[in-house]
């Protein structure tokens, strides 16, 4: 919101005779700055979202072709837990 004020008094009556213009160039760089420190904090955040789902790319479980007992089940879930988190 406030990019968009310091933004729109440029777009709405500077030109680059106007007096002020200096001032203007100057709170507008400071405003893209710290636009620019969120956009790269956001980027950053997200790369380390997407570096710990990649972790999770292997299911914990897989389904199989035809029923199982519950001590064959338990079994394979075990080795693929023991598997993912050791």
């Amino acid at each position: 919101a406030k990019f968009d004020a310091v933004v729109q008094r440029g777009l709405a009556s500077l030109n680059w005779s106007s007096d002020g213009v200096d001032e203007f160039i100057k709170e507008s760089m400071e405003q893209v700055k710290c636009m620019h420190d969120v956009l790269k904090t956001m980027k950053d955040n997200l790369a380390q979202i997407q570096d710990a789902v990649k972790q999770w790319d292997t299911p914990m479980i897989e389904r199989a072709v035809k029923p199982t007992d519950t001590d064959e089940f338990e079994r394979t879930f075990n080795s693929m837990k023991a598997a993912v988190f050791s």
